[in-house]
């Protein structure tokens, strides 16, 4: 008996042969180029937040993929080119083969990159038959947005106007003014005592400022608290007590500025004697200001500009063993006055144009006079003491009489990035 295959069996099995070797390739062609696909997609999202990263940076988006990863010309740049060539924080993309794979997709057909202005890209790969079939077919074709980055900025801009709005508002309500510029409206109050600690101990930086300064001081002598007109008040012996805020002094408030604050007198008026409320020491040069009280019921405001001085001094009626509210103000080339609780009590102008420039003294609260004789410690309460940068309205000096302990403290900026917009431009005021 013979075997074997007739031609005709043979011709079949040669054609399903074909047909399984066929099907089998088209199957690994469809499983390859899906695999390419994927990768392809996986590419593309990585371009495309290197794109909105290069948007959110650049307010614009590159012209050609390389400016992705190197700092592009200038000539590159629309509108203020200068300044957006300045705020590239790239790379955004980082070809890890130094052979441009990120421009090629899983093909090597280079990607279709477009972009002319506004805010809205598009990438473009032809996917498997390498043809453009004009967004269609097996192309692959990202449309890339920055509306959320321009709402997002947008947002953060209203945001950051919210704040300084709160500041516009206490700046206005201190003064009775508009700021002539934002730079007015930061780090204007720089000390804030409330003192309101249960105890002080002589430890470094135990009388805290709440300014947001930190110009803490630290007692010395004994000085400690007690109850004062609102919460605690700090507490002078008359013998060796007073506070040192070294470096904090006079150059914080060069041109206009404002001290407050209450006390409560235990010094016999009348009496020769000489001490200060805020003593200015150490240095190197005459610049300065300083508050001293004289024979137990005289206030003088000093100041010296390096050549020239100028003063004003205002007498409290029964000093000893009351509380008084007193706030000296400052105001160059306009005024320098002194409030008695809430009533204006002396008003001199300036013997002297402009402030009273650097100083590189620190202040000491409490300390003994420097004159040529009678000079003693405080001897009294101390409490809500403020120094701002301003010069207070009456108004607001009117309240802080009638609201003790009022304000506690107020909301000026401290973050200088408040100065600027998203897109690193001043607010400015009309």
């Amino acid at each position: 008996m013979k075997f074997g295959f007739t031609l005709l069996e043979l011709i079949i099995v040669i054609m399903i042969i074909s047909l399984i070797s066929g099907v089998f390739v088209y199957l690994i062609f469809t499983d390859t180029n899906s695999k390419f696909a994927q990768y392809t997609r996986e590419e593309m999202d990585e371009i495309k937040e290197a794109l909105l990263g290069f948007y959110r940076d650049c307010d614009q988006f590159p012209i050609g993929l390389a400016d992705l990863e190197t700092l592009p010309d200038e000539t590159h740049f629309s509108g203020p080119a200068s300044y957006r060539r300045s705020k590239w924080n790239g790379p955004y993309i980082q070809d890890k083969f130094d052979d441009d794979g990120y421009t090629r997709d899983a093909w090597n057909t280079s990607y279709v990159y477009s972009y002319t202005s506004g805010n809205t890209c598009s990438l473009t790969s032809y996917g498997a038959n390498r043809t453009d079939d004009s967004g269609s077919g097996d192309d692959i074709v990202y449309t890339i947005t920055a509306v959320e980055i321009e709402e997002e900025k947008k947002k953060n801009v209203q945001d950051e106007l919210d704040i300084i709005q709160e500041a516009l508002t206490d700046y206005f309500r201190a003064t009775g003014e508009n700021p002539s510029s934002i730079d007015d409206l930061f780090e204007w109050e720089v000390l804030n005592l409330h003192m309101d600690e249960s105890s002080w101990t002589g430890a470094s930086n135990e009388v805290e400022d709440v300014s947001g300064m930190g110009n803490h001081g630290t007692a010395y002598g004994g000085a400690t608290t007690t109850t004062g007109k609102v919460g605690n008040a700090g507490n002078f012996d008359g013998v060796d007590d007073y506070v040192n805020f070294n470096p904090f002094g006079p150059g914080a408030t060069p041109n206009a500025f404002s001290c407050a604050f209450w006390m409560y007198s235990e010094i016999s008026p009348g009496t020769i004697s000489h001490c200060f409320i805020m003593k200015p020491v150490g240095g190197t040069v005459k610049n300065r200001w300083e508050i001293a009280f004289h024979n137990g019921k005289t206030i003088n405001l000093y100041l010296h500009n390096g050549a020239a001085t100028s003063s004003v001094s205002a007498t409290i009626t029964n000093p000893q063993n009351n509380w008084h509210h007193v706030v000296v103000v400052f105001e160059p080339d306009v005024k320098e006055e002194i409030y008695i609780d809430g009533v204006l009590a002396n008003s001199e102008t300036p013997a002297f144009s402009g402030g009273i420039g650097d100083s590189d003294r620190y202040f000491k609260m409490g300390d003994r006079g420097w004159w040529t004789s009678d000079n003693i410690y405080y001897d009294g309460f101390l409490d809500e003491v403020r120094i701002y940068k301003v010069a207070l309205s009456e108004d607001e000096i009117r309240r802080h009489y009638e609201n003790p302990g009022y304000p506690r403290s107020y909301f000026d900026l401290h973050d200088y990035t408040y100065k600027y917009d998203e897109w690193e431009t001043e607010y400015k005021f009309r």
